[in-house]
């Protein structure tokens, strides 16, 4: 059965992970580095700086899901989620988890560092992303929980 972490989110092993999730650990590196999962509310107070999520995505005018793995970063208007300007959406502010050492570098540097990880620590803007937070184009939000001592 699930433990419960905080009322969360439940944390389940990762050998119960849906297809998607676990194609997409290789892309972003961290294959044999998460410890658990836990399904959470497409909600702006679940997701912290810091946090390492997953999700299924569906671009705008697009038809097809393709899944993401990202670290939840803050910006010098958000706290990982902000709002558009001009369409009032919701979305949550990320760095793109990629199989680079760029990027495991960053992973290593900012993963659950609430002060740090910020927009202004990323070694670069390339994998900074932004996602529209709602049920039309998320599904299946997760928190990773990962093996420090595998980062």
């Amino acid at each position: 059965m699930p433990k419960s972490e905080g009322n969360k989110k439940n944390s389940l092993p990762t050998n119960r992970l849906s297809n998607f999730v676990k194609s997409a650990f290789p892309d972003a590196g961290i294959e044999g580095k998460v410890k658990t999962l836990g399904f959470i509310a497409l909600s702006a107070g679940f997701l912290m700086p810091g946090d390492v999520i997953a999700f299924n995505y569906k671009a705008e005018g697009t038809r097809t899901f393709f899944p993401v793995v990202a670290l939840v970063v803050q910006t010098k208007v958000s706290s990982g989620i902000r709002f558009a300007r001009g369409t009032r959406n919701m979305l949550i502010t990320c760095f793109k988890l990629k199989n680079t050492p760029e990027s495991r570098s960053t992973l290593k540097n900012l993963y659950k560092d609430r002060v740090n990880a910020k927009i202004d620590n990323l070694p670069t803007l390339d994998s900074y992303k932004t996602y529209i937070m709602n049920s039309g184009h998320i599904s299946n939000l997760m928190e990773l929980t990962l093996r420090k001592e595998a980062l």
